[in-house]
């Protein structure tokens, strides 16, 4: 079904038959080109936008009922076209053959990368001291848990009002009972998971430090290697078949 088949024009030669999955190769490929756009993928919407996120929003905002047979069309027909190299997002979970499985641990996934950026960038652009990103984040875990148990105490009511029984729903039982937020913030809490959270998903370069004087281990200071920053960042495939292709031209 080729109206299902996401192909990105940068690259011209990647083919998509997950949406999500698309959208995240945009977002680490090419999002940080200066001239980046990306356009809505509903055939009767002419939409574009410069961020991931935005056209994110949008496109679930807006035609969220397209969507839903999108994904199932494109499970459906998930052989029948050339899959993209890039490796799968879940594969280390296990086997996962249902779709709502996938969904759910791509989601938790996403959902904790978010917040370490949200905090990350928080940090970052307030000069915050890393304690007051502790207490950021506790604060954050604590409205979002009162949030989703209150938002999943209305959903079971609202399920018992239409005479259904939540416990025939073992998944979606467990599904509410889980405190996923409560997981998701106080695994990123401590500086050190932090730091071993960054360096394993969003690719950080650690700093190094030296000393002037290193006999006597006395004025330090640290830098970033730009040798190790350019390896990780040509790594990407899509990313390093850009830079060939400028060069080229």
């Amino acid at each position: 079904m080729a109206s299902n088949i996401f192909k990105c024009h940068y690259c011209t030669t990647k083919k998509f038959t997950q949406i999500y999955k698309y959208w995240t190769h945009l977002e680490n490929t090419h999002q940080h080109l200066p001239d980046f756009y990306v356009c809505c993928i509903n055939e009767n919407c002419n939409k574009t936008y410069s961020a991931i996120p935005a056209i994110r929003t949008h496109y679930y905002r807006k035609h969220r009922a397209a969507s839903t047979s999108v994904i199932d069309a494109v499970n459906e027909d998930e052989n029948d076209c050339e899959m993209d190299s890039e490796p799968e997002p879940f594969s280390d979970v296990g086997s996962m053959s249902s779709v709502t499985s996938i969904s759910r641990n791509v989601l938790l996934s996403e959902m904790n990368k978010k917040c370490a950026l949200f905090l990350l960038e928080l940090q970052e652009r307030h000069r915050l001291p890393q304690s007051v990103r502790k207490k950021v984040a506790q604060s954050v875990q604590s409205l979002l848990t009162y949030f989703s148990v209150n938002f999943a105490q209305l959903i079971i009511q609202t399920m018992g009002q239409a005479n259904i029984s939540i416990s025939s729903h073992p998944d979606l039982q467990e599904l509410l009972n889980e405190n996923m937020i409560s997981k998701m913030i106080s695994s990123l809490e401590s500086d050190h998971e932090m730091l071993k959270f960054c360096k394993a998903t969003l690719g950080m370069v650690e700093p190094r430090q030296v000393y002037l004087d290193n006999a006597n281990a006395k004025y330090p200071y640290q830098y970033i290697p730009i040798m190790d920053v350019l390896n990780l960042a040509l790594s990407k495939e899509g990313i390093w078949e850009s830079v060939m292709r400028k060069q080229a031209s």
